[in-house]
């Protein structure tokens, strides 16, 4: 069955020429995911090859064959800011899971460039994660908007941010990187603080609320993501407070909406004791089962799963041990080759939590790839606007005007009157050449160097960060980094290193005026140690900030 649906899928999008539901109540090209999950759990018996085809040649730069709404912007930026309204930020989530999924596909398959290019932009999410209030929130093209209430779906001037839940829901929805989302959040400790008073309730609703709405598919997820914290028992305590606060077995036993079978689904996958959380692949991320024996025979009857869990009707509901296939495992989670060539699943369990999937190893994977690519197009060729956009507004530097004034791609650019040689990016239309900063890390040539510069501008305004010059031998120094707006002259601390006249718009005109890509003042680093890498701010203040490379001088 799984095979007919992924055939279908492919069919329809042949036959319509986009991926729905593209624009529809539920944003994002999910019947992506449903394809790429499937496809990991073993259903392969479609034309895989013609369903990546359609995902890389719909969903890239001009956009014109996506029907994901604000394609153009998220495409080229990475990002839908939140005057475009329409659950803006929630529709960068959504995209960028698509995205990973895809990229899954595309690493299945062997695509090489496109699984880069789809990892690079699943981890859009961090062009909308604040550092300074450490959550997921809208983001405007001058800054974040920290006056966002996360308890609602709306901003203050009635725009829709997060779509039918609230900013605390949709805060955890980065189901292929947790790792990082928890990282970013302050860690462990504090990122488990915070699920706690998310789960505080567990089907709050949507309006004006801090806690959860299992009821809804955005927060269907949200409870797995204590295995990430190191505690899948209190993944299972929130399982059995669902199943039996929200569900029972009267004429309204579902909490809401069922949607084609969605909480169906989840009641069931809630019970087995695993569950596909990442989505994009066929991990099964483990916490107990709340049957003492399950057997799952799929159709094609090759590939049987036994779940064997003794003492759960007793009252033992959590796993201190787990047996695959005979051996031994303390990690929360299980491959995808246990859902394709079927298996056992032998469960310990106890009326009390141990110290079982609790280990820094024992968590499931976090996808990091495509963390330090760039993530802007901001150059795009004469009367081809459309494949890019440096400034929210569809604006974007000229490539010719750029080479002619000494930035072809590859081009060497040398800071006068000192040692920095920078390097223009060397992309092809369409392909990003520049970093918007969420903490991206450049690698540099491991050798002494006496200072550091950074290429780039900023756009809607002045942009500062701090950026951290990482050493071999572990220590760091910090740097700071301003870029004035590409419109307008160099202020303190920049040169102009570029210059060039005009400037592209999609709608595939021209526009006037004088525009310019800046050099930062060399700041001294420490000659005695061996410079690493470089790590970009993590966020910036005013506008918005655009690198375009990074250099140092050789030391002496």
């Amino acid at each position: 069955m799984a095979n007919d649906i992924n055939q279908s899928i492919v069919l329809l999008t042949e036959q319509t020429g986009s991926w729905a539901p593209g624009a529809a109540r539920m944003q994002g090209d999910n019947l992506q995911v449903i394809v790429a999950t499937l496809d990991d759990m073993g259903a392969t018996d479609y034309d895989r090859a013609a369903a990546l085809d359609s995902m890389v040649t719909t969903q890239r730069l001009p956009a014109t064959s996506s029907t994901r709404t604000d394609a153009h912007q998220y495409f080229a930026t990475g990002m839908i800011e939140n005057r475009r309204g329409d659950f803006a930020t929630s529709r960068v989530l959504e995209y960028a899971v698509d995205d990973f999924s895809v990229a899954q596909l595309a690493g299945r398959l062997g695509d090489t460039a496109s699984y880069d290019a789809f990892m690079a932009r699943a981890q859009n999410w961090l062009n909308v994660f604040d550092p300074e209030t450490r959550h997921i929130r809208p983001r405007e093209r001058t800054g974040f908007d920290r006056g966002f209430d996360l308890r609602v779906r709306d901003d203050g001037a009635g725009r829709g941010q997060f779509n039918q839940s609230t900013g605390y829901q949709y805060g955890w929805l980065v189901p292929h990187n947790l790792g990082t989302l928890i990282e970013r959040r302050g860690g462990v400790e504090a990122s488990t603080a915070a699920l706690d008073v998310l789960m505080a309730e567990l089907d709050a609703g949507a309006y004006t609320q801090t806690g959860n709405y299992l009821s809804n598919q955005p927060a269907f997820s949200s409870p797995w993501v204590y295995n990430w914290l190191r505690a899948p028992h209190e993944t299972t305590d929130v399982l059995y407070r669902a199943t039996r606060e929200m569900y029972d077995t009267t004429p309204s036993g579902l909490p809401g909406n069922d949607d084609q079978g969605a909480l169906s689904a989840w009641y069931v996958f809630a019970t087995l004791g695993v569950f596909p959380t990442v989505y994009g692949t066929g991990d099964l991320v483990v916490t107990a089962p709340m049957f003492e024996r399950i057997d799952i025979d799929p159709v094609d009857g090759d590939r049987e799963i036994r779940i064997r869990a003794g003492g759960v009707e007793d009252g033992r509901r959590y796993t201190t041990g787990l047996r695959v296939d005979g051996r031994p495992r303390t990690a929360s989670w299980i491959d995808a080759a246990f859902v394709r060539e079927g298996g056992t699943l032998d469960f310990r369990m106890s009326a009390t939590p141990g110290d079982w999937g609790t280990g820094a190893d024992d968590v499931p994977p976090s996808h990091t790839e495509g963390l330090d690519a760039r993530n802007n197009v901001g150059t795009t060729p004469a009367g081809r606007g459309n494949l890019g956009s440096l400034d929210l507004s569809d604006w974007s530097l000229s490539r010719e005007n750029l080479a002619a004034a000494g930035a072809a791609p590859g081009a060497e650019l040398p800071l006068d009157g000192t040692d920095i040689v920078f390097r223009w990016p060397d992309t092809a239309p369409g392909e990003p050449d520049n970093w918007i900063p969420h903490g991206q890390r450049v690698d540099l040539p491991d050798a002494p160097a006496g200072t550091v510069s950074f290429l780039g501008l900023a756009t809607n305004g002045p942009a500062s960060g701090t950026a951290t010059v990482e050493y071999t031998d572990g220590t760091t120094q910090r740097v700071e980094v301003t870029f004035a707006d590409w419109a307008a002259p160099a202020s303190a601390g920049n040169t102009e290193l570029v210059t060039v006249s005009g400037r592209n718009h999609a709608s595939g005109s021209g526009g006037d005026g004088t525009f310019r890509v800046f050099a930062t003042r060399p700041l001294a680093l420490d000659p005695g140690r061996t410079v690493d890498a470089v790590v970009l701010p993590e966020g910036t203040d005013r506008g918005m900030m655009h690198v375009f490379d990074v250099a140092t001088s050789p030391a002496g």
